[in-house]
């Protein structure tokens, strides 16, 4: 039984790293879930930062990401538009351009102390000691 440690790439450039002795088959496992949680807690997240107007682009996250894939895609055509260029507006001054990175600089901790639980049944901060 071959034993690897843990590393699973997330938002982009940043990655957990642990000691988890893991058997092939259970790391596998392991990282899929961890993607699994990954992927809907960025979905969850982002939705009220997501521009709204009918909810379509809101929508479009749900139904344009395969949850587990690592990629999340709003798949309306004007979603890159919206992402670069929306700017918050009066009734509700959360909801504007840029909410993924909005969204990473206010949860990145969370989303990877769950992911990392995921993996090894202990959160990230555990191995800030």
């Amino acid at each position: 039984m071959q034993l690897f440690p843990c590393a699973i790439p997330l938002f982009t450039q940043t990655f957990i790293q642990a000691e988890c002795k893991l058997p092939l088959t259970n790391l596998v496992a392991a990282v899929k879930k961890a993607q699994m949680f990954v992927d809907s807690e960025v979905l969850r997240l982002c939705s009220p930062l997501v521009p709204l107007d009918t909810g379509t682009l809101e929508n479009s996250g749900k139904l344009g990401t395969t949850v587990g894939s690592g990629v999340v895609s709003y798949i309306v055509p004007y979603a890159r538009y919206q992402y670069g260029t929306a700017e918050s507006r009066s009734k509700d001054s959360k909801r504007g351009g840029k909410w993924f990175e909005r969204m990473k600089a206010d949860n990145m901790e969370n989303v990877l102390d769950g992911a990392q639980k995921r993996m090894t049944g202990k959160p990230a901060s555990y191995y800030k000691k």
